[in-house]
């Protein structure tokens, strides 16, 4: 049984608080936000204590929690990922894990060195249309692919602070959302060896 604490209650950790909760094999022991109202509405909703910040639930709950899983802007995440395993305990984090290559790096260079496992929101790799199609790619069925087009479409996404159009914070469409795409090939075709861009948009008027 994986005692888990959710730190952040937005879209995603909405949908990793009901996961846990519904997990046979996860205790959810309790929600961090900053919001009085809303993490009292998912205390009550998914049976579980309410904090308001991190280092209050790690006194409670003491040493009761194995996972905590950090659905906060990607700024905070570097904070976040070293206080949980500053404190020994593993961490599944939102993608993408920092702003930069260099943080991420760091980040994981730190958790291995507290012995803690660090797990990234990579989630595509387990939907069940996209493991068939690299079952498909990788028995040969379709032959040499030398060409992948992907699209990703859908809304942009609505919170409170609106930190996701704040280019510092968020990293941008390319590095919030179109890294699910980059991470699937990377899944199918291995690694990037060379990078080439061109824009399709004429000149302002």
């Amino acid at each position: 049984m994986q005692r888990t604490l959710v730190i952040g209650l937005g879209t995603m950790g909405s949908v990793h608080t009901k996961a846990f909760y519904e997990m046979p094999d996860a205790e959810l022991v309790g929600v961090v936000d900053r919001n009085p109202e809303k993490r009292h509405q998912f205390s009550e909703r998914y049976e579980t204590n309410e904090y308001e910040t991190f280092q209050e639930a790690l006194i409670q709950l003491n040493e009761r929690i194995d996972v905590v899983s950090i659905c906060l802007p990607t700024d905070e995440h570097p904070e976040y990922v070293k206080q949980a395993a500053d404190a020994g305990i593993h961490v599944i984090c939102e993608k993408p894990i920092a702003r930069t290559p260099e943080l991420a790096r760091e980040l994981i260079d730190y958790c291995k060195a507290k012995k803690v496992q660090l797990f990234v929101g990579h989630v595509v790799r387990f939907f069940q249309e996209y493991v068939e199609a690299k079952k498909i790619i990788d028995s040969g069925a379709i032959g040499t692919i030398n060409v992948v087009r992907t699209r990703r479409g859908g809304a942009f996404p609505q919170v409170p602070s609106d930190w996701y159009s704040d280019y510092s914070r968020s990293g941008g469409l390319v590095l919030d959302t179109i890294i699910h795409d980059f991470d699937f090939l990377r899944w199918c075709f291995g690694d990037v060896t060379r990078v080439y861009a061109k824009s399709i948009a004429g000149p302002k008027a």
